[in-house]
């Protein structure tokens, strides 16, 4: 392949599916573990279960405390102080943290605490991963370590030969 100047992209996926379709691996998930794992990547726990719904809850408390510390103070009428007093509570475009996400997630920022607070567990944790995301891609703040997203894998695919492989090949 080198003196024919040759070059294959291939990926992990599709050869371990070529050795598949032809008989050499097989692949097997282990019927002891779940379908799927839920993952809070801040600390690596697994809340698994009845975990999860309060594992969803403290990581939205978590953001929303986060987002309420960064709200600028007020002046007498409710409006926020101007950006010349508190300029690391606003983004160049004079939002603020909670006016970022709120456009992120297309939300209206005075109903961010409601909108995060309302629906199913699983329904708040996809919504949590997009404040954490919309923090992620903001280019003035920063995401903390206080919360972060929860994730769900697929339990992984263990490969081993085939019983055709192992005696074709004499590798009992």
């Amino acid at each position: 392949m080198e003196e024919m100047d040759l070059d294959l992209d291939h990926n992990t996926s599709t050869v371990v599916s070529n050795l598949e379709d032809a008989n050499i691996l097989d692949g097997s998930t282990d019927p002891t573990n779940p379908d799927w794992w839920v993952i809070r990547e801040r600390d690596g726990a697994f809340p698994m279960g009845d975990d999860m719904p309060p594992a969803v809850n403290e990581e939205i408390s978590r953001a929303k405390n986060h987002i309420q510390s960064m709200d600028p103070p007020t002046a007498d009428g409710g409006s926020p102080v101007p950006q010349t007093e508190e300029p690391e509570k606003f983004n160049e475009d004079g939002e603020t943290l909670r006016d970022e996400v709120a456009d992120y997630i297309g939300t209206d920022s005075d109903d961010l605490e409601d909108y995060l607070d309302i629906g199913t567990p699983r329904s708040r944790r996809q919504k949590l991963n997009e404040v954490v995301e919309a923090i992620e891609e903001s280019d003035h703040f920063e995401m903390p370590n206080t919360f972060d997203k929860i994730i769900l894998i697929p339990d992984p695919l263990r490969h081993h030969f085939t019983s055709v492989t192992l005696q074709d090949y004499n590798l009992d």
